[in-house]
């Protein structure tokens, strides 16, 4: 977890070797994402204090990433590359992912 030697910090399950997808596919077409497992990657543009979610930008487009259904926060990490698995989630118009494991490059 701490990745103090280089190596990526990883919270949360294991992340799958399955291929990302794009962030600006997940919010043009939410309905075929909804309560599936993705894997995206990009920079956390922001973050709550407390580590329970943060924003993920990819190519220009962001997404809210929410951990604490999961249990999970990560420190301060604004600015760093992550990959995050989770589910899409679509409430009221409003699309994110519920992140189930996060690695910081």
């Amino acid at each position: 977890m701490c990745g103090c030697d280089g190596s990526p910090e990883t919270y949360g399950r294991g992340l799958s070797d399955r291929p990302p997808t794009s962030v600006e596919a997940i919010l043009e077409t939410p309905g075929e994402y909804a309560g599936q497992d993705v894997r995206v990657e990009g920079e956390i543009t922001a973050e709550c204090t407390s580590g329970c979610w943060f924003t993920l930008e990819d190519g220009g487009v962001g997404i809210h990433v929410d951990l604490k259904p999961s249990g999970l926060a990560i420190p301060q990490h604004v600015g760093r590359a992550a990959v995050v698995e989770g589910v899409v989630q679509v409430e009221d118009r409003r699309v994110m992912i519920v992140g189930k494991g996060v690695e910081i490059r």
